[in-house]
């Protein structure tokens, strides 16, 4: 399933939702993600050594900070824009 479709499915259902999570999830690794007009997704994987991934990897800090937030009402405002 391709991040286009990916990022639709939400819709279908009555939800609003971004695309870049969806993207994210589906093709996974380290990319370039380019969001363009008329729904159309480019992801470019980046070629990254594996020691530089690793690395990445190791410095990074996941935090949960009890915030949680609706991305439906910031999308809605950005397509009634």
């Amino acid at each position: 399933m391709t991040g286009t479709i990916r990022a639709r499915v939400p819709r279908h259902l009555g939800l609003t939702g971004g695309k870049q999570d969806p993207c994210t999830a589906t093709f996974g690794g380290i990319n370039v993600i380019e969001f363009h007009t008329n729904d159309r997704v480019i992801v470019n994987p980046l070629r990254v050594p594996v020691a530089v991934a690793n690395e990445l990897e190791s410095a990074m800090i996941t935090c949960f900070t009890s915030v949680s937030r609706c991305s439906e009402q910031i999308i809605e405002a950005q397509h009634a824009a």
